[in-house]
């Protein structure tokens, strides 16, 4: 369904705005496994990791997503029905938050990546909260 959604998306904008995507050198990708870290500035960053990683390199996608996410009944039912680890970045503990994901690091296959959004460098704050 995901892949199925991302090609949808886009195919659309590719025909729409006549934009292309391209990308080289995906063999430094595969086999895996490998953590993926993307700026996230607009809203068409959130497809960039499934067309670059996961649909040319063949690898499946893990991602690391902030909790509040979850209020989209998409992402509660879909993203919670893969291996996938919802940050609670107002946790007192960032500690236990990175604890939480290693284990879906340890038990990934050779065809796994881990995703993840970080923030711009020197506004990540040691106990995770958001201001």
């Amino acid at each position: 369904m995901q892949a199925w959604w991302v090609r949808f998306i886009v195919g659309a904008m590719e025909r729409v705005l006549g934009s292309r995507f391209e990308s080289t050198n995906n063999d430094v990708v595969a086999p895996g496994p490998v953590i993926v870290l993307f700026r996230h500035v607009s809203i068409v960053d959130n497809l960039l990791p499934y067309v670059f990683v996961s649909d040319r390199a063949g690898i499946r996608l893990r991602w690391v997503l902030k909790k509040e996410l979850l209020s989209d009944p998409a992402l509660t039912i879909g993203g919670n029905r893969m291996p996938n680890y919802f940050v609670d970045r107002t946790s007192d503990s960032s500690e236990q938050e990175v604890a939480n994901i290693a284990p879906s690091v340890r038990t990934s296959d050779l065809t796994r990546a881990f995703c993840s959004f970080p923030k711009e460098p020197g506004s990540v704050r040691p106990s995770m909260k958001h201001g």
